[in-house]
């Protein structure tokens, strides 16, 4: 991993809410939740990329099992599909940590540096407080699919809570990065460009 840091900051506008905004950033606290958000950054990708490999080597044992034994593993598809579903939910983390996300910068690209970190903090609370309600959402069913004992029904039974369970674990990687990402907005620093893999900025 690359130590280079190419993060630059926006000059400060004068006024006191950008002092406040950048001293509550250099705070000692905000430090450790930017560290704490580039961990959760790297547990999502870890996990993301254990999910990928499981989805390989049980595509890789349908494709034997199919030309050797001439059988196929029936219950295949549905852990795939499983997998995918859980795979998609614990990555949003990593992905926003890595600037993966497809976006529109038409309109964004055109504003003054300063409107664009106000754009940034409006947009960067909005998507925590939405995560935040999503959490509370995925952890009540998936109480509900403990309690009630519910499964997929498929040719295997796979429990329910198994599939909710990762996007409670989704989500709170995910609010991290976002607490992460809020306090870089705070501090002024530039991000959002594109970047190759050796210039990436992270948290």
């Amino acid at each position: 991993m690359s130590t280079r840091s190419d993060t630059t900051h926006i000059p400060p506008t004068g006024g006191k809410v950008d002092a406040l905004a950048r001293r509550m950033a250099a705070w000692p606290s905000s430090q450790i939740v930017r560290t704490v958000g580039s961990f959760a950054g790297t547990i999502s990708g870890t996990l993301a990329g254990i999910g990928v490999a499981m989805i390989f080597f049980i595509t890789v044992a349908e494709i034997i099992t199919r030309k050797i034994l001439g059988q196929s593993l029936l219950w295949s598809t549905e852990v795939q599909l499983f997998t995918i579903a859980s795979v998609s939910f614990v990555g949003i983390a990593y992905t926003l940590r890595e600037e993966g996300h497809v976006r529109m910068t038409l309109i964004y690209s055109r504003m003054s540096p300063q409107t664009q970190r106000v754009m940034d903090f409006i947009v960067t609370l909005f998507a925590l407080l939405w995560t935040g309600f999503f959490f509370y959402a995925s952890y009540l069913r998936m109480t509900r699919a403990l309690s009630n004992d519910e499964s997929t029904a498929g040719i295997i039974d796979i429990p329910f809570w198994m599939g909710m369970l990762w996007m409670v674990v989704g989500s709170i990687l995910l609010a991290m990065v976002l607490l992460s990402r809020l306090i870089k907005v705070m501090a002024a620093e530039r991000f959002g460009q594109a970047k190759s893999a050796e210039e990436t900025d992270r948290f």
